[in-house]
């Protein structure tokens, strides 16, 4: 592929030199990794990009794969300072539009999980295919069954001439050790308050609530985003707080804090619907030792909820284990009861 001759993206200070994409906030290593290695034109043939949710890992795979797609896109140019998709050719307009031939997507069906069917179908189209790169996302790669993952690994033993997948995956331990072992990993983190406040002021968000969101969530505008909608959808902060701390006797009714998406599985709903909930628990945990122990105990908690609910668990009894966990006075004491539930 051609490389752009003059094309600059804009730096705001000397620690983004050499770094493109600058769509993404923060990631700078990740970022840098991605530049150096488009310029060079030495591209595995697969990436596994792990990191906290709510981080960038999907928005950075978008960026890489429009610049392996794009014909002006710096690969092999030797200059990862101008490594990126151009925007205005043909190819970028397909890209932006969702319909370039040569990106495949795999993603979660309404079951919760990526199907061996769509796994072999990809192998069909990607077989059919000519020249150039073509670019595979699968998000959350950990969402594949177990026959899909075989599938994929097989694919994965023998690449296509020109043919670069990227695994996103905020639990890559949840991955089989061999897909792991072939593909070349990028770690994400989590975002410092600047990048954090870039971010969430694309959304309208601004002012002391970046502080506080970015302490809650730990550096995720992922989950900051999430959890300003739940407080919206609550009608206001001490609205949301009142949830916390005496749930709707319908604990179904938790689900609402976060909108249902279309083609949604519930138990994904109610995996970020928990999110939430110990992001806003911990956002008003209180000063003193006391108060910081329960926060951190009810977290844990709900955290547990959430790995059973991840295993198979129903996403009502999951709901029903938050509330209980949310009413109770001191979430130490649940620890002769919760266990059971728990199936430990």
């Amino acid at each position: 592929m051609a490389a752009a001759s003059a094309r600059k993206f804009p730096t705001d200070c000397g620690r983004r030199c050499n770094v493109s994409f600058p769509e993404v906030r923060g990631q700078r290593e990740a970022r840098r990794g991605f530049s150096r290695a488009l310029a060079s034109g030495r591209i595995a043939h697969a990436y596994l990009i792990t990191g906290p949710q709510g981080t960038g890992k999907r928005r950075l795979a978008d960026r890489v794969a429009g610049a392996l797609l794009c014909p002006h896109g710096g690969i092999g140019g030797e200059q990862p300072e101008t490594v990126g998709a151009c925007g205005t050719c043909g190819s970028c307009k397909a890209f932006a539009g969702g319909n370039h031939g040569a990106l495949s997507h795999l993603e979660a069906v309404g079951s919760g999980k990526i199907d061996i069917e769509g796994i072999r179908d990809l192998v069909a189209s990607l077989s059919l295919r000519g020249g150039g790169y073509r670019v595979v996302i699968v998000d959350p790669a950990e969402k594949m069954g177990e026959a899909a993952a075989n599938a994929l690994l097989k694919t994965l033993e023998e690449p296509g001439s020109g043919v670069v997948f990227l695994l996103v995956s905020h639990r890559p331990a949840h991955l089989l050790s061999t897909i792991v072992s072939r593909c070349q990993r990028v770690s994400c983190t989590p975002l410092d308050v600047e990048d954090f406040a870039g971010v969430l002021s694309e959304h309208g968000i601004s002012g002391d609530e970046i502080t506080s969101l970015h302490h809650a969530t730990g550096g995720s505008p992922g989950v900051a985003l999430g959890l300003a909608e739940a407080i919206e959808a609550c009608g206001g902060i001490e609205s949301f707080h009142a949830v916390l701390d005496q749930p709707p006797s319908d604990p179904r009714a938790l689900a609402e804090l976060s909108p249902a998406v279309s083609g949604e599985a519930v138990r994904d709903r109610v995996l970020r619907v928990s999110r939430l909930l110990m992001a806003g628990i911990w956002a008003r945990r209180g000063e003193s030792p006391e108060e910081r122990r329960r926060a951190a105990e009810r977290s844990a908690w709900i955290g547990e909820i959430s790995a059973t609910l991840e295993r198979g668990q129903s996403p009502e009894l999951a709901l029903e284990l938050i509330a209980r966990v949310l009413k109770a006075a001191d979430p130490g004491q649940l620890k002769d009861e919760l266990p059971a539930a728990l199936g430990r």
